[in-house]
């Protein structure tokens, strides 16, 4: 024990940069950890609102919410008329930033056919879709009120 005392008091300066450089590793380690735990939370998040058993993403690509995944409009006809499959639909998953209130925001727009699969979850407020376009739900998270006006793209 007083030989390691001796050398942290002999090699005080190498002594302080190996405890910075452990500190610093922990930190990044730790973040790395903690970045990886949200994208996990918010994929699960969206797959459980969803309800979907399986999904069909283009052919060599990551799934949907790793990277754009392109099918024909029109291929969840012909996966409904698969026996075993109860319903089939089409869903649309998009990273988009919007400016509010002069401030960028980030949103992961969710597009779906209303009362389809692939949806969101059960609203705790507000009223249910009325139309096929010009009208979203926004999660908790986002913090929108009810009847706000977002801009997307040249659409309001």
């Amino acid at each position: 024990m007083n030989l390691a005392i001796r050398d942290i008091r002999h090699n005080r300066g190498r002594f302080l940069l190996t405890g910075l450089g452990l500190g610093l590793l922990i930190g990044v380690v730790m973040s790395m950890a903690g970045i990886y735990r949200g994208f996990v939370v918010e994929a699960t998040a969206i797959l459980n609102a969803a309800g979907a058993d399986l999904w069909v993403v283009q052919k060599d690509t990551r799934g949907p919410f790793a990277e754009s995944s392109r099918v024909p409009e029109d291929l969840h006809r012909s996966l409904a008329v698969i026996p075993g499959v109860r319903e089939a639909a089409p869903v649309s998953y998009q990273n988009v930033q919007i400016e509010r209130a002069g401030r960028p925001v980030r949103l992961y727009v969710v597009g779906h056919r209303p009362g389809a699969p692939g949806g969101h979850a059960p609203l705790i407020a507000g009223r249910a879709i009325g139309q096929k376009r010009y009208e979203a739900v926004a999660d908790q998270s986002a913090v929108l009120g009810i009847g706000e006006v977002l801009e997307l793209a040249r659409n309001r």
